[in-house]
């Protein structure tokens, strides 16, 4: 059997907390014919953390019962399914090979009206989970992956975890809110230390939200991919779509103007204030990287993008071609 040529690329990885702008980014790569975008997400931080040494069948078992849990529009669910109980395409070995199993049978399960037919490379997203943890089992089993490292200011997406919970009639007390304060910079730290580093692009949710175009156009040069019109609205398999996480049902990008702390309750709030003195005061380390002082967020994320010299001449030389 011929192996889709999707497994043949060095794979990319988009990694970044719960409400970072993960799903948006897998969403905006999807619907190009040079990379075939993983609908789901890989859980390869449950697969890594439960298994060392690792133990194939029961990865295997894990996979069957929980790895994808929501049909996704053009996939046929129940075909892929399927796929799990007979024998793999490749000859499983270890977590590498059941990941490029999955990766297969999902691609295979495509229709194929929309199923990409030259795709170079395929994508896939993590969210949460411990940053060095994920990206090192990420780089060991796949030495050529690159990955898009996905940033969003702590207190907004400690506002979006609560305001999405409000939604689904959860009230998080003191101690869920400081575990997310917490969690969140933490993140955040992990992340900025693979700034510079080969492999490693970073792009922050709120300049995606601004201009998708321009950060889409960054991720094809970074990617080694043709930018195409329709990476600057979210698709499933090039089908405008709704990303799944919004808070809004909008077919496009749109942009938060809103302060973290907007529509938080007067209790929420106070939550959020004191979880992020104890977590100031606790972690002194932090507070000499200046990601606690008023701005810091954004002076640590500027360093990442182009001067706004080398930005206008990207964007007047995309206009040109």
């Amino acid at each position: 059997m011929l192996l889709p040529a999707c497994i043949k690329g060095s794979p990319v990885l988009i990694y970044g907390p719960r409400k970072a702008g993960t799903t948006l980014a897998q969403n905006l790569h999807d619907g190009s014919s040079q990379i075939f975008v993983y609908p789901w997400e890989l859980k390869l931080k449950f697969l890594t953390a439960r298994f060392f040494p690792p133990d194939l069948v029961s990865m295997l078992e894990l996979y069957k019962q929980s790895s994808r849990t929501y049909p996704i529009k053009f996939v046929n669910y129940e075909g892929y399914q399927k796929t799990l109980t007979e024998p793999p395409v490749i000859k499983a070995s270890g977590l590498r090979d059941l990941i490029l199993n999955d990766i297969i049978s999902t691609y295979q399960s495509v229709e194929p009206s929309v199923r990409p037919d030259s795709s170079g490379t395929w994508l896939a997203k993590e969210v949460g989970g411990s940053p060095h943890g994920i990206l090192r089992a990420w780089r060991h089993l796949f030495s050529d992956g690159r990955v898009i490292m996905m940033l969003r200011h702590p207190l907004m997406v400690v506002r979006s975890v609560i305001l999405d919970r409000r939604r689904k009639n959860v009230r998080l007390g003191f101690r869920s809110i400081y575990r997310e304060v917490a969690e969140c910079f933490r993140v955040l730290n992990a992340q900025v230390e693979y700034v510079g580093e080969s492999g490693v692009m970073f792009i922050t949710y709120e300049r995606l939200t601004e201009d998708p175009e321009r950060e889409m156009r960054r991720s094809c040069k970074f990617l080694d991919i043709d930018y195409h019109h329709v990476f600057s609205h979210p698709t499933v398999f090039g089908e405008p779509t709704v990303v799944r996480t919004s808070s809004k049902a909008r077919r496009d990008v749109f942009r938060n103007q809103n302060g973290w702390h907007k529509d938080l309750t007067p209790r929420e709030l106070f939550c959020v204030l004191l979880s992020f003195l104890i977590v100031w005061i606790r972690n002194s380390g932090w507070r000499r990287q200046g990601v606690f002082q008023a701005g810091g967020y954004r002076e640590m994320t500027k360093g990442l993008y182009p001067t706004e010299q080398d930005a206008n001449d990207h964007r007047n030389s995309a206009a040109h071609s």
